[in-house]
């Protein structure tokens, strides 16, 4: 930087006195520093206005910007972009020339300004990554955390001078007082101002990039930390549960914490002091098995997240779409049976009991089976033949490694009438007894199911009973009844679910709690016929981003009142399956309404519980 320049900058800005004038702005700029009384001293105080210069402007931005910017915009972004335009202002400084000194101060103004942010917001982001440790990992590693940033920035100050030095004797440095810099000397101390730190703050963007936690993420960490979940612990004196609260995830360890404590008060002790969180299937261990519904990825091992959590929680699997008829039997002459037998496999593998979805089902059925080759509805025997031939190939294939099938699926209207499917139309209702009787038939070891949703209803559940007794009058075997757990937070009632559940029990059959998921978005449709649909509102899809913490509770308690529901009655059920591994995977997200995002499973898109 020229003097004579420099000198002259100082002069226009006031700072240029060459007398005391006794006034109190000069005594305050001459305390710090500021006042060229002489041309030799320009250097001197230019380079302290300009260092104060950038610290000022850090010091507002920091206190202006920082919060306002990573409110709006999240942090991870700002320091991309604030950290860019520092990159950007800090290379510039290597094109003006010696006598350009305003522009070297206003690109001190715009780096200062631009960096400013990222000063609090390191430091911020530091502690989401302590954040995300724990919600990772259950534990807390702050001080970790911590210890090693500070750790990463002394060795980074020690490490970083050392090269400049070394960079800058390369250049041909000479130290001391009034040393005479060769250009090559000059060209290194202004690469070592400019383009090389440029550098380095464009290194710092390029990893930021990489860097996995955004606003999202960091509010789902919130989310699941700041709510506090019970954990049972045994009292050493009277031998009964007690709860302690603990830092834990809002969703299922609350369930867990629920199915242990009324475990214990069904005569289960647990040895004293605190336990590692149980798995699913082991909190429901000798009560019900924990069942799951798989999509196609998970069942081939390709979705590894999902399978972790698979095999951690539960013990029993179903298909979610691969044994439904189109998939499995797609054309009259030929039974695909590819993607069920992976997920067969992956059962038998992992020790689960595997269960078939469906064998008959008016929905996702095959577009062949109920008509003939010019379109035309086929008669009540040919209908027959093909039923027979569908559910007995199926059953045969998998006979000794299917633990039950669901036999029929959702075939009673909501009054309480039967449904008019095509294989009702064809052939009334003598076609239920029939498919019951194909089903025995090849597999008489095979336990078999009817399966419907919206059972707590009382016509419903009626016609239900009704069927049931059929079956049994006829002397067919039936030996459970499937309530689809499709729920809302405002229905079903508690009490019409259980009443339900005992009214199957008493028909002489045992009760299992299929397809559970509960939508956490306003209510729309209490049913779940698939073909009712409803037009996309953004009213009806209020969290896009995620569950406020209010509603994640209030979800979470209304989980829980059912799981206790279940435990209750866990001498009648025998199965509960959730219908899809994690949020992502549920069905829900697109019914009734195509679009929206919903929150409706034991586990979240990241396969967190």
């Amino acid at each position: 930087m020229d003097a004579g320049a420099l000198y002259a900058f100082l002069d226009r800005l006031g700072l240029v006195a060459m007398e005391t004038d006794g006034s109190a702005g000069y005594a305050v700029l001459n305390a710090f520093g500021l006042v060229v009384n002489s041309s030799d001293k320009a250097y001197e105080v230019g380079f302290g206005v300009f260092n104060m210069l950038g610290a000022l402007v850090q010091f507002f931005g920091v206190i202006l910007l920082s919060g306002f910017l990573a409110n709006r915009y999240g942090k991870k972004r700002v320091f991309i972009v604030c950290l860019s335009l520092t990159a950007i202002f800090t290379a510039l400084f290597y094109f003006p020339g010696k006598a350009d000194v305003e522009t070297m101060f206003v690109l001190n103004f715009l780096k200062s300004l631009a960096y400013a942010p990222t000063v609090p917001l390191l430091w911020a982001m530091i502690a989401d990554v302590a954040d995300y440790s724990e919600y990772k990992n259950y534990r807390r590693a702050t001080g970790f955390v911590f210890a090693g940033v500070v750790f990463a920035l002394k060795a980074g100050l020690g490490i970083g001078g050392a090269i400049l030095g070394f960079l800058l004797s390369g250049f041909g440095y000479v130290s001391g007082i009034g040393a005479e810099q060769s250009g090559t000397a000059i060209r290194g101390i202004v690469l070592s101002s400019s383009l090389i730190p440029a550098m380095i703050f464009g290194m710092g963007v390029a990893a930021l990039c990489f860097y996995p936690i955004t606003k999202n993420t960091t509010n789902r960490c919130r989310r699941n930390l700041l709510t506090v979940a019970v954990r049972p612990v045994i009292n050493e004196k009277n031998k009964l549960f007690t709860l302690k609260l603990c830092n834990m995830k809002i969703r299922y360890v609350t369930l867990l914490a629920a199915i242990a404590g009324l475990m214990a008060a069904c005569g289960n002790d647990r040895k004293a002091g605190m336990q590692p969180d149980p798995s699913l299937k082991e909190a429901a261990s000798g009560k019900f098995l924990m069942g799951v519904a798989l999509n196609v990825r998970q069942a081939a091992g390709q979705d590894t997240c999902a399978s972790k959590v698979v095999k951690r929680h539960f013990n029993s699997i179903v298909a979610e779409n691969c044994m439904k008829c189109e998939v499995i039997h797609p054309e009259e002459d030929h039974f695909d049976f590819t993607e069920a037998d992976r997920l067969v496999r992956f059962g038998e593998e992992n020790d689960m009991a595997v269960i078939g979805h469906c064998l008959i089902w008016h929905s996702q059925l095959a577009p062949w089976f109920c008509v003939d080759e010019q379109g035309k509805t086929v008669s009540a025997d040919i209908l027959k033949e093909r039923i027979k031939k569908h559910i007995q190939t199926i059953v045969t294939h998998y006979k000794g490694r299917i633990k039950g099938w669901d036999v029929l699926n959702e075939a009673i209207e909501s009054d309480g009438s039967w449904r008019k499917s095509p294989f009702y139309e064809i052939l009334g209702e003598e076609y239920i007894p029939l498919i019951f009787q194909y089903a025995h038939e090849v597999d008489p070891e095979a336990e078999l199911y009817y399966n419907d949703y919206g059972m707590d209803g009382k016509a419903k559940r009626d016609k239900v009973v009704e069927l049931v007794k059929m079956l049994k009058d006829r002397g067919l075997r039936i030996d459970a009844v499937g309530m689809q757990g499709h729920m809302g937070m405002d229905y079903p009632s508690v009490s019409e679910f259980e009443a339900s559940i005992l009214a199957f029990a008493a028909a002489g059959v045992k009760v299992m709690v299929t397809e559970w998921d509960m939508s956490a978005l306003p209510t729309t449709r209490m049913g779940a016929n698939i073909s009712d649909t409803v037009s996309y509102k953004q009213s009806l899809n209020p969290y896009p981003d995620g569950l406020p913490d209010s509603v994640s509770v209030a979800w979470n308690n209304r989980m829980k009142e059912f799981f206790g529901l279940f435990l209750k009655h866990s001498n009648i059920i025998t199965r509960v399956t959730a219908w899809g591994v994690t949020d992502g995977d549920s069905w829900k997200n697109n019914f009734p309404v195509p679009g929206r995002v919903d929150y409706p499973l034991l586990f979240d898109r990241d396969c967190r519980p």
